[in-house]
């Protein structure tokens, strides 16, 4: 293996999958925050006429709060999942005999791994190679 030879090829399927399943969660996201946007709109209307509690209303802009974070933490995921299919493509990485090396003595080692159970109270470690 000499520089510039093709490490690896990444099947853009799974990330493509990912960034369906963002625009999902997105566009349920942004369905949540209308309607938390009508729900407190309709408290307000009832707490100011003294049909509502304030206990209610406050739970109306708590709800609508939260659910405008929701509609931006999934626009986040969107966006990662775009950007993660975006660098999708043949990588060409440099590379050189001692780090293919490395890697072949790394996966060798996971193969023949003996799981080890964790003693009580102990952490579990993982390693992802």
């Amino acid at each position: 293996m000499k520089k510039g030879d093709l490490l690896l090829r990444i099947d853009p399927r799974e990330l493509g999958a990912a960034k369906e399943q963002a625009q999902a969660e997105l566009a349920q996201a942004k369905a949540a925050q209308r309607k938390a946007e009508l729900d407190e709109k309709r408290q307000q209307q009832l707490f100011d006429k003294r049909v509502a509690s304030q206990e209610v209303y406050d739970n109306a802009v708590q709800a609508n709060l939260a659910a405008h974070a929701g509609v931006a933490s999934a626009q986040a995921a969107l966006d990662k999942a775009e950007l993660n299919l975006a660098l999708v493509g043949i990588f060409l990485i440099p590379v050189c005999y001692v780090f293919v090396q490395r890697l072949a003595e790394l996966r060798k080692k996971r193969a023949t791994a003996v799981p080890v159970r964790p003693t009580e109270g102990a952490a579990p470690v993982s390693s992802n190679l």
